[in-house]
This record gives C-alpha cells, sequence and structure tokens, in this order.
C-alpha cells in the first residue's frame, strides 16, 4: 500500500510520458493574446494612419482650391469653396481649375468682372507734381472728394 500513497516525484503539471521542458525563451502561453493585442494595436494604428492620409488629402485639395479661387479673382470664398468642393467630389479625375471655370460660367456674380481694382474707378495717371498738389489741396481744404482723389492718384502710381 505505500507505493499506492506515495506519489511520483515529477512536478504535478507534467504528463506522463512528456519530457521536463528546459526553461526558454520562446513563447509562452500568455503570448498568443498578446499577438492578438498587438495585432488590435497594429490595426488601430493601420485605421489612425489611413484617417491622417485622409484629412492630408483633404486639406491638399482644399488648399489647391483656395489658391486656383484666389487666382480667379473669386469675391465669396465660402460659397465659391463649397460649391467647387461638390463639383471635385463629383469626378473622376480631380482637374480643380476645370470645376473652376466650370462654376465661374454658371455662377458669374462669385468672381470679380474684369480687371477692376474695386468699387472707385481708377483716376488717370497723375505725375509726382499733380498728386503733390492734390495732397496739398486736400490738406488745406478738408474737402473729402479731394482727399479722395489723392488717395486714388497714390494708389495709381
Amino acid at each position: 500500500m505505500e507505493e499506492q500513497t506515495q506519489q511520483n516525484p515529477r512536478q504535478p503539471e507534467q504528463q506522463q510520458g512528456e519530457p521536463q521542458a528546459a526553461p526558454r525563451d520562446g513563447p509562452t502561453p500568455d503570448q498568443p493574446r498578446e499577438g492578438q493585442e498587438a495585432s488590435g494595436r497594429v490595426a488601430e494604428l493601420e485605421a489612425a494612419l489611413g484617417r491622417a492620409r485622409e484629412a492630408l488629402d483633404h486639406a491638399e485639395r482644399r488648399h489647391a482650391i483656395d489658391l486656383e479661387l484666389i487666382r480667379a479673382g473669386v469675391v465669396d470664398m465660402d460659397v465659391a469653396r463649397l460649391m467647387t468642393e461638390l463639383a471635385v467630389a463629383g469626378m473622376e479625375k480631380v482637374d480643380v481649375a476645370h470645376a473652376i471655370s466650370d462654376l465661374r460660367r454658371r455662377k458669374p456674380f462669385l468672381f470679380r468682372r474684369g480687371t477692376s481694382p474695386g468699387v472707385m474707378a481708377p483716376l488717370a495717371e497723375a505725375g509726382g507734381g499733380e498728386r503733390e498738389s492734390l495732397a496739398r489741396e486736400a490738406e488745406e481744404t478738408g474737402d473729402r472728394r479731394t482727399l479722395l482723389r489723392y488717395l486714388r492718384a497714390r494708389r495709381a502710381s
């Protein structure tokens, strides 16, 4: 009976017929779980990278649209940008210049007409002497019309 009560001197976790394993640096029972966590983290990082690339593409496209709209002489940047972004989103091949020319044809009120610099009409070329006389006259009289003529002449030169 003593033989039955005596236990095998092997460690309880080892099974019969299995050789005793030496400690190793290889995978442990926790590593499959760690591998899953790592692959999950890689997937998260790849998704974040994809979102960052999309944001960069959007910012670059918006910048290109803004530059082209400025070159085209846009009056209302926000409205023109939104309409151009909608037009570009519907294109197979992105062509910002074509979208803006189409927008200019369909909605000319969003762009400046001709080369007019603004509300005030340009003054004929004023020479340096005429400009100085306008400045003196505006200072002496305080007349607003004379002051505006002087400012237009100064801007034109």
